[in-house]
């Protein structure tokens, strides 16, 4: 059921957590473009595992990329996202910071190093890790994350996010009742949708991977942007409605004088396009089942489709709507 917002010290430093995301997201992209460009002088397959001896394990070059940018995403994201929280102290925050950055340089250069020690290389059974990729790798990584944690500055500076916080708060203490004028909700598919997302597209792509790599990458691809398009964030103030895809992608913005009315009703998605976010000639539509929803007019004529979790949600919602009228 939708809840109301309450105004509160921001817990998480956004810029931070775009870097999080965008930092293991380019090296990634980099070591994918720089390293494609080798695959012709490469054996067939690739080590991707030594001992004193040599090579122990082998798979396609396809694989290997695969795991190196696995790899590399999943640990850059899952360190550098302990700097998200402005509940960590600043120092813990810059140390976590260099730490994470060291790790996914780290990762690269142990991908690389391995790549190139199998240059022009006729069987990977007597390649060997390349020792000075990995040494000036290592090296690099080490000086460019401490370079990072010194330059790194966690002190949340005033933004424009600040100053519509600041006129929200003086708001509430002119009309401590504004702050019921706020709503907000999350809404989502079943959650059997999801599991069958999985079946469907996510086993399938594991089987893959030893055989066709890149289709594997695609069907998981498939599978998160089909998730995403599944739950979406509805928020609403005293002049504005906004909505989210996946909480973070914007469907739809309009203020308060644009909105002509709301009425909730009981919606089939079937009329409307199907699930998911929809876009028509003269309207949109966003829905992940049939059900309860919001039906909205606006003044220029356009008109808007989205679905609520149950009846009394799209109830309160219009409701909450109309009240700007």
């Amino acid at each position: 059921m939708s809840s109301p917002s309450i105004n509160s010290a921001p817990r998480w430093d956004h810029r931070a957590l775009r870097f999080a995301i965008g930092f293991p997201v380019v090296l990634s992209a980099a070591f994918v473009i720089a390293t494609s460009s080798l695959s012709s002088r490469l054996p067939s397959p690739v080590a991707i595992m030594w001992d004193g001896a040599g090579a122990r394990a082998f798979v396609p070059f396809g694989t290997y990329m695969l795991v190196a940018v696995g790899t590399i995403l999943l640990v850059g994201v899952a360190l550098l996202l302990q700097t998200v929280s402005l509940a960590r102290p600043v120092v813990m925050r810059r140390i976590l910071m260099a730490l994470g950055i060291a790790a996914d340089l780290f990762l690269v250069t142990v991908f690389a190093a391995g790549l190139v020690g199998q240059l022009n290389v006729a069987d990977a059974r007597n390649s060997h890790v390349d020792t000075m990729v990995l040494l000036l790798g290592s090296g690099a990584a080490v000086t460019l994350a401490l370079v990072m944690g010194m330059l790194y500055k966690p002190d949340e500076k005033w933004s424009p996010a600040d100053d519509r916080a600041l006129e929200r708060e003086l708001l509430l203490e002119a009309n401590p009742e504004a702050e019921d004028d706020q709503w907000s909700s999350w809404v989502h598919a079943r959650s059997s949708i999801f599991v069958m997302l999985g079946i469907g597209f996510l086993m399938p792509a594991a089987l893959l991977v030893p055989l066709v790599p890149w289709l594997s990458g695609l069907l998981v691809v498939v599978a998160l942007v089909i998730a995403a398009c599944l739950f979406y964030r509805i928020y609403a103030d005293q002049d504005r409605l906004q909505i989210r895809i996946a909480g973070v992608l914007p469907f739809l913005k309009t203020q308060a004088g644009h909105l002509d009315s709301a009425t909730a009703t009981t919606l089939d998605a079937n009329n409307h396009g199907g699930w998911g976010p929809r876009l028509h000639h003269n309207s949109r539509s966003i829905l992940v089942s049939s059900g309860a929803g919001v039906m909205l007019n606006f003044t220029d004529g356009r008109s808007a489709v989205l679905g609520t979790k149950t009846p009394e949600d799209a109830e309160s919602l219009a409701a909450h709507l109309n009240a700007w009228r």
